[in-house]
This record gives structure tokens, C-alpha cells and sequence, in this order.
């Protein structure tokens, strides 16, 4: 995890730090004498007062930081994965509501490649980095070796509750208001006309495909020792061989160089 001003000033990871100060001094563990410390540590609420939030249930905001693999060790402690189911539902309506008004003209089918390129994992992780989430959560000491804190699904994860944490706390339109300013400022053009143009590539390659060629394009992947080797095949020919952990995204990388190379014409 890249180190930021408020890491600099507050460090790494202020609740697992002060969690960790908690147990060295063998304090009774319980969540309820926790959660006073917790909801008046300044560098939490620094971060809320610069997201400019205000009302939030701390013990609910306890539990959106929480991830399984520290409830997994602490069993009083709930995880964050019911907040998590509900606040990709509020995430849902919120980008639904969003691309309706945004593109009266466009038919179901667009409005949900659209609403799909803006719920993924990678971008809401993205999301999670900017706004600084990532220092607040309460990792398992396996998760926290493993790098936890810098995951795409764990911080994707916890956007989602915490997002569930301001519906419980404020309401829908203090969400939606809060995920909207949150996307207008980023760095990211969360809603820019591009991130629909180039994202699902792999859809993108296979319209191409089938109105030149009548066929799908054909992907082929196996295990080897640095995690998969995707290739991608149109009539038989190889376009595109990548190696990477993840096949799911090798398979996504594969369709947008053939798509910017442009090897699949003329076959």
C-alpha cells in the first residue's frame, strides 16, 4: 500500500494499531469497551471529517472495517460481510439510478455492460485506495502477512460495507450524495465516456469476431508455476499468450491487445 499523507501522519493501519496496543496491555477484548476508544481516534475521525461525513453509527462502522479473517479469530466480533451484501445493492441502485438519467436514449442491454464496468472489483478497490479506506480495517494476522490490506477483494469488499454503513446511518440520499462526490473527484473518470468504450474488451472482441468471422473467440488456459498461461485463438490462430495470477484478467488482457494490435483482421 503506497504511503500517503495521512499514513505519514497517523501510520499504516490505526485501528489494527490500536487493537494490537489493547492486547499487549492484555485489556479485556470485548468489542463494546473497544468500540469507546475506537469512535474517538483521531486519525478516524480526521478521515471522516476530511470526507466530510458526519452521523455515522460508530459500532456499525465498527463492523464495516472488520474483515472475516480478524472475526474468524475473534468470534464476538461480527465480520463485515453482511454490510457487504447491502451495500452492493445501495451500490447497485446508486449507479443504476446515475446511468438512467445519464443515457435516456440507451437500452437495458448498454445500461448493464455500463453498470458492469463501474461495480467491479478492480475499480471500486481503486476507489477504496483514494479515499484512504485501507488504513481502517481489521485484518486477521494471516491476512495482514499475506498483504491484506493492499487486496483488490478485500478493499473492494469494504467499500461496499462501509458504503452500507452511511445507508444504515444516514439514508440513501446521504449515500448516493457521498458515492457520487467520491467518484467526481477521483482520478479515476469514474464516469467518463472512455472507461465505457475500452473496459469490457473481452465483449468488445467478440462482437468484432462474430460479425467477421461467425464464430466466438476461443481461449485456452493452463496451470504453470507463476499461476496461468492464457492463450487466445480466432479461427485457429494465435493473437495473443500471456502469463499472470489471474486467468480471468489474463483472458481480459489477451482481448484488448488483439483489440489495439488489431490482429484478428484479416485472418
Amino acid at each position: 500500500m503506497p504511503e500517503t499523507t495521512f499514513t505519514k501522519l497517523y501510520g499504516p493501519s490505526p485501528v489494527q494499531d490500536l487493537y494490537d496496543r489493547w492486547k499487549q496491555q492484555g485489556i479485556a477484548q470485548t468489542r463494546k469497551a473497544f468500540l469507546t476508544e475506537f469512535s474517538t481516534l483521531p486519525a478516524l475521525n480526521h478521515w471522516l471529517q476530511s470526507l466530510e461525513l458526519t452521523g455515522l453509527d460508530f459500532e456499525l462502522l465498527l463492523e464495516g472495517f472488520t474483515h472475516g479473517s480478524f472475526a474468524h479469530e475473534n468470534t464476538d466480533w461480527p465480520s463485515n460481510e453482511r454490510l457487504e451484501f447491502l451495500g452492493d445493492a445501495c451500490l447497485q441502485m446508486i449507479t443504476s439510478l446515475e446511468l438512467f438519467y445519464l443515457y435516456p436514449e440507451a437500452p437495458e442491454g448498454i445500461l448493464s455492460k455500463r453498470r458492469g464496468t463501474l461495480v467491479n472489483r478492480e475499480v471500486l478497490a481503486a476507489l477504496a485506495l483514494e479515499m484512504e479506506l485501507a488504513p481502517f480495517l481489521l485484518l486477521g494476522r494471516g491476512e495482514v502477512a499475506l498483504g491484506g490490506r493492499g487486496k483488490a477483494t478485500v478493499l473492494a469488499d469494504a467499500l461496499e460495507a462501509f458504503l452500507s454503513v452511511i445507508y444504515l446511518s444516514r439514508g440513501l440520499e446521504a449515500c448516493q450524495n457521498f458515492f457520487l462526490k467520491l467518484t467526481q473527484v477521483s482520478s479515476l473518470r469514474y464516469w467518463g465516456e472512455e472507461r465505457f468504450e475500452t473496459f469490457d474488451f473481452k465483449s468488445h472482441l467478440q462482437e468484432k469476431i462474430l460479425g467477421l468471422y461467425k464464430e466466438l473467440p476461443e481461449y485456452q488456459s493452463r496451470e504453470i508455476d507463476q499461476g496461468f498461461e492464457v492463450e487466445l485463438r480466432v479461427k485457429g490462430k494465435l493473437l495473443a499468450k500471456l502469463v499472470g495470477p489471474s486467468k480471468k484478467q489474463l483472458m481480459k488482457d489477451c482481448a484488448e491487445k488483439v483489440l489495439k494490435e488489431e490482429t484478428y483482421l484479416d485472418l
